[in-house]
């Protein structure tokens, strides 16, 4: 249940060759943890990462290594939990979006498979394709997964969206350097290219805009989740932010150096941005002027950026941060361990299958109505400061003139009131006679 008096923090992680987890927090970035996967010779990229539904584990895919699940509960604390063994040579990974049982892998041979983190297994393949699978994104509702290679875009539709349903293929698109699908519209698509063209597909309406928003490769495309505003970001240094239903611009900057990944935080106020150089920069959607920079984030340039899916309680986190801002996982820590299910409910109890999922669809309904008041509650106090800042400035206004109004009839109070009107009866005189003359 929301409580007003909360102070609430947006939290993100980024990679490069390590995973940080941070906060932003009254208008300042907290380091909170950070993972290191010992190298035996070179730093490794982490090339993807994914957040399941409750932010409780980030799932990513480190170059030439096993894909990994990473326990982010504790957001200081974050620890390695699980290594999917079952898979080699994965090159993406995506949790779905209302379970976090199931994650799609897809590897450098082409192959498509969901594995089941219950049951530690891939339980089902969804195609393979001629060539290394770079990226896979469910939609809103899970009914629709996006396969990108490096010569097609594949869409695959589950219509009745179960368990044991088989997910098929719908179309064929361009090849594409990143797609998301919208949070909120479960059949809107976005794509970029190498060449720049950014591509936004409704496939409920079977309708497509393409515009070239960049000159050269689009590295990342983001939503508001109100359905207002559009995000993009290039190679070419350039962030273009568009008014989703027009269409028109709405901001354009040009940073130093170019983006590799964006996000846009769930309660629609912040834009994170990776940069080639390692950096992080954060922008305030309604005051992007004015960014928060995170210099040498990262040794290496940030391959992915992506928001936790909900508020965090900051106030828990800060009454710890005396103790230490970030941890390392070393590699006496790397051994697997046993820990607790991924899918198992928070007293223990294991449910089966249908009754866990019911719950996870009632939990993310909750959450959602949840940010939805946060969200306007947090737009009119903003509004109402707004008013009265602007209504304290006018009155002080108001007064100023008043006072300055009054200051000019204190000579009443410096002479006598018949000197006054003497002088006021030998102006009038003066007058009259001056005006009899000229007649």
């Amino acid at each position: 249940m929301w409580i007003p008096n909360q102070k609430f923090a947006v939290m993100f992680a980024s990679s490069s060759s390590s995973l940080r987890i941070q906060a932003i927090d009254q208008d300042k970035i907290v380091p909170l943890s950070t993972l290191t996967l010992p190298t035996l010779s070179r730093q490794v990229k982490i090339s993807q990462i994914s957040w399941c539904y409750d932010n409780s584990y980030i799932a990513m895919v480190q170059e030439g290594a096993h894909p990994h699940i990473v326990n982010v509960k504790d957001k200081r604390n974050i620890s390695l939990v699980h290594t999917i063994q079952v898979l080699r040579n994965v090159t993406a990974l995506c949790f779905k979006n209302n379970t976090k049982r199931f994650i799609a892998l897809g590897t450098s041979h082409g192959d498509v498979h969901i594995y089941d983190t219950k049951n530690r297994s891939l339980s089902k393949k969804i195609d393979r394709f001629d060539s290394t699978v770079k990226l896979l994104e469910f939609s809103l509702r899970d009914n629709i997964l996006a396969i990108s290679t490096e010569t097609s875009l594949f869409i695959f539709t589950d219509q009745a969206n179960g368990a044991n349903t088989e997910f098929v293929k719908d179309m064929t698109l361009p090849a594409c350097t990143i797609a998301r699908f919208h949070p909120s519209i479960n059949e809107l698509l976005a794509f970029g290219t190498m060449d720049g063209q950014v591509t936004i597909k409704d496939m409920a309406k079977e309708e497509e805009i393409t515009e070239r928003r960049h000159c050269d490769k689009v590295t990342g495309i983001a939503f508001t989740t109100d359905k207002k505003i559009m995000v993009t970001a290039g190679s070419d240094n350039r962030i273009f932010m568009s008014n989703l239903a027009t269409h028109a611009p709405v901001f354009k900057m040009i940073i130093h150096t170019g983006a590799t990944s964006l996000d846009i935080s769930p309660d629609n106020s912040m834009l994170a941005v990776g940069l080639e150089d390692g950096s992080v920069y954060l922008y305030d959607i309604h005051d992007p002027l004015k960014p928060l920079h995170v210099p040498n984030a990262h040794s290496g340039p940030v391959y992915r950026i992506a928001f936790e899916r909900g508020p965090v309680v900051m106030d828990e986190i800060r009454a710890n941060l005396e103790k230490g801002s970030e941890t390392t996982l070393n590699a006496s820590q790397m051994s697997e361990t046993q820990v607790e299910q991924l899918y198992s409910r928070g007293d223990g109890e294991k449910c089966q299958q249908d009754s866990v999922e019911m719950r996870m669809m009632e939990e993310r309904l909750r959450k959602e109505m949840i940010h939805m008041v946060k969200n306007h509650m947090t737009y009119l106090e903003r509004k109402l400061m707004e008013h009265c800042a602007k209504f304290q400035d006018f009155m002080d206004s108001e007064f100023s003139a008043l006072h300055n109004a009054m200051a000019r009839w204190d000579i009443f109070n410096l002479v006598d009131l018949p000197q006054i009107a003497q002088v006021i009866d030998n102006v009038d005189v003066k007058s009259m006679k001056s005006g009899m003359i000229r007649k």
